[in-house]
């Protein structure tokens, strides 16, 4: 009986072996799955988050693409404002130089015709001097006479 008592201990121990190596092999196996569903859900992670990060820096690009056409356009504005503001200040200068040369000839002008009269009334007493001066002289003979 004694036999056959350690027998079946021997079998109970035997037994509860297998079913713990089966239980440590079972843990094994799930470990082994929860590391792999932990890696595949890490690398998803990591996907997901390399995606949003590619379409952040798009949408940056886009930004700057957006800001540099604005500079560009703002910078384009603003020679254009000083290429007509040079070229109102050039049609100004041109406008008073041609006024100053209308009143330049004008003034010539005025200074011509007021040489002319003066030259005019200069005659004009020279030769009443000589018919003042003939009246003169005409009286004086008859005088003499």
């Amino acid at each position: 009986m004694r036999i056959a008592k350690e027998t079946e201990e021997a079998k109970l121990a035997q037994k509860l072996e297998v079913e713990s190596l089966t239980a440590q092999r079972k843990r094994e196996i799930q470990e082994a799955k929860d590391q792999e569903t932990a890696k595949i859900a890490r690398n998803k992670i990591l996907q997901d988050k390399a995606v949003e990060e590619e379409k952040i820096k798009q949408k940056l690009a886009v930004q700057q693409s957006q800001i540099d056409a604005n500079i560009a356009l703002e910078e384009r504005n603003k020679k254009l404002k000083v290429a007509q503001t040079l070229q109102k200040q050039e049609a100004e200068v041109a406008e008073i130089k041609r006024q100053q040369t209308i009143d330049a000839s004008r003034l010539k002008a005025q200074v011509a015709v007021a040489e002319a009269e003066r030259e005019s009334k200069i005659a004009q007493q020279e030769a009443a001097i000589a018919i003042a001066e003939k009246e003169r002289d005409r009286l004086n003979s008859d005088r003499a006479a």
